[in-house]
């Protein structure tokens, strides 16, 4: 399959002898051959939790002549699961995404199911059939084959093999080893040719056996030979996948490897080089249409004439807002984020179109104005981390727009969500390494992980009532990716009171009036206002008041006691909570939260409470700091610990007593 790959060498891969260990469970890999044994087991001792387990899982990949004397890239494969739980019996179902372009086309061949099931003390296989596999289109050139085992339940085992036939002979894709279920045994062998070089890029944290050889025998080409150079991995007993809080790509972790052809050699006959360096990816996006379209004279040349006198003492910001504002009522943003931009006249026609397609005519006007716009490519942080010392042919998922105003400042922007600003992105693009790609050479790197300061500031008022409930005001301000963040919170609900409902839920409270401003404007900011009640626990002469209405971290982010991998937040970001309580005559403070300050260095953390009394008032002001985007996993045991203690502080309660 074409796909883009993750470069992630930095992490480790143990590599151990052959036959070192031997799996939990036995298994013979011929296909059909499931054992009694393998369908009686009922629980994995090696994790008990599973809902199911890799029993077997075979990958056989090579580069073969075909009949007609074409190269070309076969991947077998073999697949036996145990079902152990109900959830475990979605693995019944099976889907292979093929590409079926123009050129180098791939087929998926020999699909073959069978579920094996006890009934009455025996074995009994019930095989697929033929028409419950099933061909889709995904796209214009992507396609998926989807099949479903029969009788799939509770303690089932099931078997399938499939054969990837691919036209493109030079690329391998990444093979993984682990899965989101444990796996007992899974054995791999790629075949190459010895006329190709690849370069092998280990990743992941379990322990792999793993040779090498030389098959001596020659293939013919008529105006050369060549050998094999085989590789076979063998995994057993590989812990699960387990998704944790904070990761934006998972299967950049996951142990795999991947083969990056560097050269094809055929003595006497040629030599190609396919390692590319970046001035070789910037060439390849300035050849190419996106640039063309990208430079597009500008479609809104009225609108900018109407806009031009708002404009008076406005600054180099506000106008570039404005201009935004105004190609965003003009094409609406169909939800994607792409890479190459459609044709701009179709785009304006429609008013509708892709994020890029809207950064072009953003650029245009902007370029009408003389101001410099330039492209800045992005790799998502959900497709994985883009290393600036390894090229990638194709690494970019999207671009934004970097805009220089007149007064030197700098500004990036994206035309997909109305809900950021300039400066204020989708946290998926807030990367270390995105490119300005520019003719003559001068291309550059860039980091969008600190380009605003982002706050919350939250200020609660309340008082107690006769009645022993808390009776509050409330006034909630959200800066840059916090705006952001609550903005697209706020217009996920279909209307306001379903999320006044959830608000009241999350906090247990009761809201009497809600209203909001900025929640759908394009802007830095965003702010609430409320009054609601809160019940009291009292207990005879006793009150207990939690001083804390929100709070801003959940209590189940690191529940693991352990973590294999880093710790990626969203952004840095900046806290600030405050709340007075009158207390009511009668009533005296018995206990109060002692003020505490508290800094986490792994990760730029700086915690401070501080409690105190003024007269009737009670008065609590709560500062969290984060300045890291990043947590390091050998760190995790301190951040898990910083986090145990935020929420003991969220749980910190002021106790009144009743005085006669």
């Amino acid at each position: 399959m074409k796909k883009f790959i993750v470069c992630l060498s930095a992490l480790f891969f143990a590599i151990t002898s052959i036959e070192t260990f031997a799996q939990t469970i036995p298994v013979n890999g011929k296909y059909g051959k499931v054992s009694t044994e393998e369908v009686e087991m009922q629980t994995y001792a090696l994790d008990t939790s599973a809902v199911a387990l890799v029993l077997y899982d075979k990958e056989f990949k090579s580069i073969n002549l075909d009949a007609s004397g074409v190269l070309r890239l076969t991947t077998e494969r073999q697949v036996r699961i145990k079902v152990l739980k109900e959830e475990g019996t979605s693995y019944g179902d099976f889907k292979v995404v093929y590409y079926d372009g123009s050129i180098n086309a791939e087929t998926v061949t020999g699909v073959e199911a069978t579920t094996y099931n006890m009934v009455d003390g025996k074995v009994v296989a019930s095989k697929m059939s033929k028409k419950l596999i099933f061909d889709e289109p995904m796209t214009d050139d992507y396609y998926k084959k989807t099949w479903t085992a029969p009788e799939v339940k509770v303690g089932s085992v099931i078997e399938c093999k499939w054969t990837i036939t691919d036209d493109a002979y030079w690329h391998v894709d990444e093979i993984y080893f682990q899965r989101t279920i444990p796996v007992n045994l899974v054995e791999v062998t790629v075949k190459l040719p010895d006329l190709f070089t690849f370069h092998k890029k280990m990743t992941g944290y379990c322990q792999m056996e793993h040779k090498e050889v030389h098959d001596n025998s020659n293939v013919d080409l008529g105006y050369t030979t060549f050998c094999y150079k085989v590789d076979t991995y063998v995994g057993r007993d590989l812990p699960a996948f387990k998704s944790e809080p904070y990761v934006y790509n998972s299967r950049q972790y996951m142990s795999s490897v991947q083969y990056d052809i560097r050269s094809l050699m055929i003595p006497g006959v040629t030599f190609k080089d396919f390692t590319v360096s970046w001035a070789d990816v910037d060439k390849n996006y300035l050849n190419s249409e996106l640039m063309s379209r990208f430079n597009a004279s500008c479609h809104f040349k009225d609108q900018l004439n109407a806009l031009k006198p708002t404009w008076e003492g406005k600054s180099d910001a506000d106008i570039i807002a404005s201009v935004v504002r105004m190609v965003k009522e003009n094409v609406v943003w169909n939800n994607e984020y792409v890479i190459m931009p459609d044709q701009l006249a179709k785009v304006v026609k429609t008013r509708s179109g892709s994020n890029v397609d809207i950064n072009c005519l953003i650029a245009a006007c902007l370029r009408q104005l003389d101001y410099v716009v330039e492209p800045v490519f992005i790799k998502e942080r959900s497709s994985g981390i883009l290393l600036d010392f390894q090229p990638e042919i194709n690494p970019f998922d999207t671009f934004i727009l970097r805009v220089a105003a007149k007064d030197g400042s700098l500004y990036y922007l994206d035309g997909g969500s109305s809900r950021g600003y300039l400066n204020v992105l989708p946290d998926d693009f807030l990367v270390n390494n995105a490119r300005i790609i520019r003719e003559g050479g001068k291309s550059q790197w860039v980091n969008l992980t600190s380009l605003c300061r982002n706050s919350i500031r939250y200020t609660v008022r309340a008082t107690i009532t006769p009645d022993l409930r808390l009776s509050c005001s409330a006034n909630a301000k959200y800066y840059n990716e916090e705006s952001f963040s609550r903005k697209v919170e706020y217009n996920s609900y279909d209307t306001e009171d379903e999320l006044i409902n959830d608000m009241e839920r999350s906090m247990d409270i009761e809201i009497d009036e809600y209203t909001a401003s900025g929640m759908r404007d394009y802007s830095p900011a965003a702010e609430e206002n409320f009054t609601f009640t809160k019940d009291l626990d009292a207990s005879g002469d006793m009150l207990y008041v939690n001083l804390y209405i929100p709070t801003f971290h959940s209590k189940d982010a690191f529940q693991s006691l352990t973590r294999t991998y880093p710790i990626d937040f969203p952004y840095s970001y900046k806290v600030t909570y405050a709340i007075s309580i009158a207390i009511p005559d009668g009533y005296a403070v018995e206990e109060m939260p002692s003020s505490s300050a508290v800094s986490m260095p792994h990760v730029g953390g700086v915690l401070k409470v501080v409690y105190s009394a003024n007269g009737n008032n009670v008065l609590c002001s709560f500062s969290f700091d984060q300045s890291s985007m990043l947590g390091n996993a050998s760190d995790y045991a301190d951040i898990r610990s910083y986090w145990q203690h935020l929420n003991e502080v969220y749980n910190s309660m002021l106790v009144l007593k009743k005085v006669k």
